[in-house]
C-alpha cells in the first residue's frame, strides 16, 4: 500500500513507459505547445492543438489518429517549413477562438500573433510587432470570453495584454525584472497572475477592465434633468457584490462620485440638473470595482449640454426657441437638378435616419444615420448620380416618422 508499490504495480493505468502520439509521420517535428480542448472531450475523443517548431501549427479532434496541419498566411514555406509556434491557447468556454503566438517569418516580418474564430479553419494577424510572443495567457477572470489576452513579448522583456479581442494593447510589464519566461493564472475565480523572471516568482492581482459601452438616455425630455446612464454588465468573474461606481463632472470641473450599484447595469443621477444662465455640460463615466478593492479605469465618457429650464439651446451661436414638434418639409427647390435642399425640425435630441427610396420602396441612398441635437437642420441632397424620375425621402427621428415625394428632372 506505500506509494512506490502503487506507481510500480501501475494501478489506475500508470507505466512506466511513454507512449508516442504520432503528428507527422515524415518529419517528427519539434513541438513547442499543447493546448487541450475540454469543451467537450472524452478520453476516447480528446481534442487539441500542439505548436512546432518550423512546421506550423496541428490539430487533432481523436485523440491524434489523425491531424489537420494549418499553414499561417505569409509563411516562408523554404523546404517544406512553416511558422515556429511558440504558444497556442484557447478559452474552453468559447473553445472556437484560438490564439498561436509565431516568430517572424521572411515574408512577413510583423506579425506575431495569430487569431482563429471557428476552431482553426482560417487564421488571420491580430498583433504586429518586430520580435516574437513566445507566451499567451487568457485572462483568468474573464471565462466566457476571448476577448482578454495577456502575451509576452519582445524576447521576454514586455507583457502586452488587450481587452478588446487585440484591436488596442496596453504594456502592463510594470516593475518586473526581465527577461519574463512564463506567464500561469490561479486557477480559481480569483485573478491572480504569476509571472516567472530571471529573478524569481511575481504574482498581481490586476485590476478590472473598464466597463464598456457606457451611454445614456438624454433623448428623452422627461429624464433629461435626471438621466440614466447605462453600460454593459462585466463578464469579469472576480466582483464582489458591489460592482460598479459611478462619476460625473460639470464642465471643467473635478469628477466626483455619485454613487454605486451592484444589481444593475445602470444608475440614476437624483440630483436636478439645470443651468441657470449659461448651458453647461455635463460628463459621466463608470468603474468597475474587483474584489480586492481594485478599481478599473473609467469607461467612456457619456456627456451632454443642459440648458436653463431646458427650454432653449444653443444653435449656431444665437439663443433660439425649441420646435413644439416633429416636421419634415418639403425639399427645395422641387423639381430640382441635381441638388436639392431637405429640411426637418427636431423637438428633443435623437437618432436621425434620412434615406432616399424609389417609388416602389427599394432603399437607393442613405443621406443620414447620427445622432442629432434637437433644433432646426437642413442637408443639401445631390442626385447627380440618379436618373430623371420621382423618389421618396424618409425620415425617422425617434418614433416620428415622415416621408414626402421629390422629383429629379435633368
Amino acid at each position: 500500500g506505500s506509494t512506490s508499490n502503487f506507481f510500480a504495480n501501475g494501478n489506475y493505468g500508470a507505466t512506466n513507459s511513454w507512449e508516442e502520439v504520432i503528428v507527422n509521420s515524415t518529419y517528427r517535428p519539434t513541438l513547442l505547445a499543447i493546448a487541450l480542448d475540454t469543451s467537450g472531450a472524452t478520453q476516447q475523443t480528446e481534442k487539441y492543438y500542439v505548436g512546432s517548431y518550423g512546421f506550423g501549427l496541428y490539430k487533432t479532434t481523436n485523440s491524434g489518429n489523425y491531424w489537420a496541419q494549418w499553414t499561417l498566411p505569409n509563411s516562408p514555406m523554404n523546404y517544406d517549413e512553416n511558422r515556429t509556434v511558440y504558444d497556442v491557447a484557447l478559452n474552453i468556454r468559447v473553445p472556437s477562438i484560438v490564439y498561436a503566438s509565431s516568430d517572424i517569418s521572411l515574408v512577413s516580418d510583423s506579425i506575431c500573433l495569430w487569431k482563429s474564430e471557428n476552431s482553426g479553419s482560417n487564421w488571420n494577424p491580430v498583433f504586429t510587432r518586430s520580435d516574437t510572443v513566445t507566451k499567451i495567457l487568457m485572462h483568468p477572470s474573464y471565462p466566457t470570453s476571448g476577448d482578454y489576452l495577456w502575451v509576452i513579448s519582445s524576447n521576454g522583456r514586455k507583457i502586452f495584454k488587450t481587452a478588446d479581442a487585440c484591436t488596442t494593447w496596453t504594456d502592463v510589464t510594470g516593475n518586473l525584472p526581465t527577461p519574463i519566461y512564463d506567464l500561469r493564472r490561479n486557477n480559481s475565480n480569483d485573478s491572480i497572475i504569476y509571472a516567472a523572471t530571471a529573478k524569481g516568482l511575481y504574482r498581481i492581482n490586476p485590476p478590472p477592465e473598464a466597463p464598456k459601452n457606457a451611454r445614456s438616455n438624454v433623448e428623452d425630455p422627461e429624464l433629461i434633468n435626471h438621466p440614466r446612464i447605462t453600460w454593459d454588465v462585466s463578464l469579469e468573474s472576480d466582483l464582489p457584490t458591489q460592482k460598479y461606481k459611478i462619476y460625473k463632472k460639470r464642465d471643467t470641473g473635478p469628477w466626483t462620485y455619485i454613487g454605486i450599484t451592484s444589481t444593475n447595469d445602470f444608475i440614476d443621477d437624483n440630483e436636478y440638473l439645470d443651468a441657470p444662465g449659461e448651458p453647461t455640460t455635463v460628463y459621466y463615466h463608470v468603474k468597475t470595482i474587483d474584489v480586492a478593492g481594485n478599481l478599473s479605469q473609467p469607461s467612456n465618457s457619456v456627456s451632454f449640454t443642459v440648458y436653463e429650464n431646458n427650454e432653449q439651446k444653443i444653435h449656431t451661436g444665437n439663443l433660439r426657441e425649441l420646435p413644439k414638434e416633429f416636421a419634415l418639409e418639403q425639399n427645395y427647390p422641387n423639381p430640382f437638378n441635381p441638388t436639392t435642399t431637405i429640411k426637418f425640425a427636431l423637438p428633443v435630441d435623437a437618432n436621425v435616419t434620412l434615406k432616399i427610396v424609389s417609388i416602389l420602396g427599394k432603399e437607393i441612398n442613405l443621406i443620414s444615420n447620427e445622432f442629432k441635437a434637437a433644433g432646426y437642420h437642413e442637408i443639401v441632397f445631390d442626385a447627380k448620380k440618379l436618373s430623371s424620375g420621382v423618389y421618396i425621402y424618409k425620415l425617422t427621428a425617434g418614433n416620428f416618422s415622415a416621408t414626402k415625394k421629390m422629383m429629379l428632372m435633368k
